[in-house]
C-alpha cells in the first residue's frame, strides 16, 4: 500500500480480449450479535449486472459471499473483475482485490453506492469505477476496454490518467 493507503496503480493493458467476468457482493458485516449464517442480505445490483452481460455474450460467475465462498480459480481466470461494494464492505473488498493481485493483472471495476459517492476513494481500490446507475455503462467500458477505445469517452466512470482522478 501507498502511503495514502491505496494500493500501487497499475498499467492496465488496452485492447485485451475480455471473456470471462467475476462480479463480487463482498460480505456485509453485521454486529457480532447477529450470526453471519443467519442472514442472507443479498442485493439485486450484481445479479442484474451478471444478467446483462450474459445476454451480452460474457461468461460471467457472480460470487455473494454470504451465500458462498470466493473461488479463487475463477476469479484468478477473470479477464475483469467487478465488484459492487457499500461503504461498509470496503474492508471486505480491500481484502479481496489485495488477494486478487497476487496473481492477477485483471481490471478491478467497482461500482455501487460507495463509488457513486466517493469515487476518488474507490480508485484505491479499482482501476475503474463506475458511478450511479452501472446496467449501460459497464457494457460501454468493457467494450471501449476490448476495443482500446479511450475510457474517456464512457460516460458515467472514473478512472486514473496521468495519476490524476478523472470523471467522466
Amino acid at each position: 500500500l501507498g502511503l495514502d493507503g491505496a494500493l500501487p496503480p497499475r498499467r492496465i493493458a488496452m485492447s485485451r480480449p475480455i471473456r470471462r467476468i467475476a462480479l463480487v457482493q463482498p460480505r456485509q458485516p453485521l454486529p457480532s450479535i447477529i450470526p453471519q449464517e443467519l442472514i442472507v442480505l443479498p442485493r439485486y445490483g450484481v445479479p442484474l449486472i451478471a444478467t446483462i452481460l450474459r445476454n451480452q455474450g460474457y461468461e460471467v460467475t457472480l460470487f455473494v459471499e454470504e451465500i458462498h465462498p470466493i473461488n479463487w480459480e475463477i476469479m484468478y481466470a477473470a479477464d475483469v473483475v467487478a465488484f459492487q461494494a457499500m461503504t461498509c464492505t470496503m474492508g471486505e473488498m480491500e481484502r479481496i482485490v489485495k488477494q486478487l493481485r497476487l496473481k492477477s493483472s485483471a481490471p478491478v471495476i467497482l461500482g455501487g453506492e460507495h463509488a457513486s459517492y466517493l469515487p476518488e476513494n474507490a480508485l484505491r481500490l479499482a482501476d475503474y469505477v463506475v458511478r450511479k446507475e452501472g446496467d449501460e455503462t459497464i457494457v460501454d467500458l468493457l467494450d471501449a476496454l476490448a476495443s482500446g477505445r479511450d475510457v474517456g469517452t464512457v460516460a458515467g466512470i472514473t478512472f486514473r490518467k496521468n495519476g490524476q482522478a478523472v470523471s467522466t
